[in-house]
């Protein structure tokens, strides 16, 4: 139930977590939940070729919550579009612009 996170420079806080939600990728999931989008979005760039960006900094700071198979991972982006109305640019190489 404690996790810590770390870098090649620093050792970060032991926190407390949700195993199941910290453990969902291994069944090939991922959840969300009351997560910042930025947060989110980075996470689900560790699962997809090409990049998400957040152009916009209060969108970012929205709070998200989703579960979906990470085989699905490229349908978050409608989905974060159709819940917060946000703008889609979609570029060539994979690369999502949300504003």
């Amino acid at each position: 139930g404690s996790q810590v996170v770390y870098s090649g420079s620093e050792l970060g806080a032991v926190t407390t977590v949700d195993v199941g939600l910290v453990t969902a990728w291994k069944y090939s999931i991922l959840v969300f939940r009351s997560t910042p989008l930025a947060d989110a979005v980075a996470e689900i760039n560790r699962y997809r070729s090409g990049r998400i960006f957040v152009t916009n900094a209060a969108l970012g700071r929205r709070l998200f919550n989703a579960r979906f198979p990470i085989a699905n991972v490229d349908g978050v982006v409608a989905q974060i579009q159709q819940v917060f109305g946000a703008s889609v640019t979609t570029l060539p190489g994979g690369i999502v612009l949300l504003g």
